[in-house]
């Protein structure tokens, strides 16, 4: 083989391996850091690392997001740029220490990829995955950072609002509130979900326009319903929510029963016979 062939060969070699090379980094964490990619559309779960001690998922709003079965997934021999000791998963973390990886070397580098569904939970969407999800890497000898965390794959959804309902007014005092009474209730729509942050606007006299802004769980003071008729006395009475997030709104309603007060009830009763009596003699 003469000197040119050589030389050709040697070319070949070094652009085999550079394009490996590229394909093989493409999507590789920088140096000394983590990250996780959550892909939605097919449904897998990628965690990147290069040159770290140790990495973590971890719950980023105090739920449950590890699937049960996790740990033993992931240490499954597979992957194989961490030594898959793993610090006693729970519901909420998944964190595994790099002893070594495939090449038998410390702190571990690499990618490895699992079924999305075996590694979280189904309560982990791909609207809510960025604010209950939070991956974090520490380098040997230092402290944890914040991983980026790539979201990928699923089409945006509008918010769902939830209601809880209905509402009884007055319950607490059977057979009904004493004359005078401060009747509160309070509207609970903490169950909506969506891509926060969500905004919840609210119609409290039953006409659909959801004029008064506030939180998930406003409280409503009703001053004796005798006087005070917004909600007056009677079953039934529709309030609803308007949740909104960057993906549209949704509305969900429920309804409030007033209980009236026994004595308000005998001094209306009164004042009916009354009238009627008064109606008798002046058509006598």
């Amino acid at each position: 083989m003469n000197l040119k062939n050589i030389f050709a060969l040697i070319a070949v070699a070094l652009f085999a391996v550079a394009g490996t090379a590229s394909k093989v980094h493409a999507s590789a964490a920088a140096l000394n850091t983590g990250h996780a990619h959550l892909d939605f559309g097919s449904n897998t779960l990628t965690v990147d690392v290069n040159t770290i001690a140790s990495f973590s998922i971890l719950s980023n709003d105090g739920t449950d997001i590890i699937a049960a079965g996790a740990a033993a997934t992931v240490a499954d021999g597979n992957f194989t740029f961490f030594g898959a000791t793993i610090d006693n998963p729970n519901a909420q973390d998944l964190t595994w220490f790099s002893l070594s990886n495939g090449f038998g070397t410390f702190p571990g580098s690499g990618s490895e990829s699992w079924n999305l569904n075996d590694i979280l939970l189904p309560s982990v969407t791909f609207e809510n995955a960025a604010s209950k999800v939070q991956v974090r890497y520490q380098i040997v000898g230092g402290q944890p950072t914040v991983g980026e965390l790539f979201i990928t794959g699923g089409t945006p959804t509008g918010p769902t609002a939830a209601l809880a309902g209905p509402i009884s007014v007055g319950s607490a005092y059977p057979p009904g509130p004493p004359i005078g009474a401060d009747l509160s209730f309070t509207l609970d729509a903490s169950a909506s979900t969506g891509t926060a942050p969500l905004t919840f606007d609210w119609d409290l006299d039953g006409d659909g326009s959801y004029e008064t802004p506030g939180g998930t769980s406003p409280t409503l003071l009703i001053s004796d319903p005798l006087t005070h008729p917004a909600f007056g006395w009677g079953l039934n009475q529709p309030v609803g929510v308007r949740v909104t997030d960057v993906n549209g709104m949704d509305t969900a309603a429920t309804t409030v029963s007033v209980i009236p007060e026994p004595a308000s009830l005998m001094l209306a009763s009164i004042g009916l016979v009354g009238v009627l009596a008064a109606r008798r003699r002046r058509a006598a």
